[in-house]
């Protein structure tokens, strides 16, 4: 269940917040809910409390308002026999994009990845402490966290190049004096097909009395890394034989 909280930021992304936050139940309405669960007998089926302060939190200290008040909830319903397990601290840990390490710039965040850790933990720890209720799990959706430090380059294709290759295939007997069976794909293979061709390869080599599939295995690894089509052929030959 998501709740609404009063506790707001005033930085850019305030503007989501505290009662203007969306998708979100009041108080009022978390009440309401758990008392429908619990006239159709489902009140033990509630155990997870989730709320979203906002994105980009500033400080820990209007991190812990916010986490505080959420453990509150939690440990009413916990009051209530609903079976709550989990809280959900949303995503709002945020990102020095500066460097900064400013509470009060929009791009800039005022703790580090432990004080937020430690702002989270003991703001639940108290208010689970106060009501004698057991400390719950905690769980983050820290995106922002996660994947702002990295990019991605998208651009069209500038230039497309063919490069044809030509070999000979050298095939020789087997103890059998049986010609050894190579597929006649391999003038079609391609890069996205080198592995399949492979397996067919020692497929049919083994059934004609060649090395078993597991003597081939060692080539597999300079087969799929050799980078033009000629060399990967002559391995594969090699690897067959």
């Amino acid at each position: 269940m998501r709740v609404k909280l009063r506790t707001k930021h005033a930085g850019h992304f305030g503007s989501t917040s505290g009662e203007k936050g969306k998708f979100e139940l009041t108080t009022a309405q978390v009440l309401h809910v758990a008392k429908r669960l619990e006239t159709e007998g489902m009140l033990g089926c509630l155990q997870l409390l989730h709320f979203h302060i906002g994105s980009q939190i500033p400080s820990t200290a209007l991190l812990a308002d916010g986490v505080g008040e959420a453990a509150q909830i939690y440990c009413e319903l916990v009051r209530l026999s609903a079976g709550m397990r989990v809280i959900d601290v949303g995503a709002s840990l945020g990102v020095d994009y500066d460097g900064s390490r400013s509470p009060n710039l929009d791009n800039s965040i005022g703790y580090d990845v432990q004080e937020y850790a430690a702002a989270v933990v003991q703001a639940i720890r108290l208010a689970c402490d106060r009501k004698f209720v057991k400390h719950p799990i905690i769980s983050s959706e820290s995106s922002r966290a996660l994947i702002s430090h990295h990019s991605v380059l998208i651009f069209e294709a500038v230039t497309i190049q063919l490069r044809m290759c030509s070999f000979n295939l050298w095939c020789p007997a087997s103890n059998h004096n049986e010609e050894l069976l190579v597929c006649d794909c391999l003038s079609h293979a391609t890069s996205s097909n080198y592995a399949m061709l492979f397996e067919n390869l020692v497929k049919n080599n083994s059934n004609a009395g060649g090395p078993k599939v597991e003597d081939a295995e060692y080539f597999h690894t300079y087969i799929m890394d050799r980078p033009s089509k000629s060399s990967k052929m002559e391995l594969m030959a090699k690897a067959i034989f």
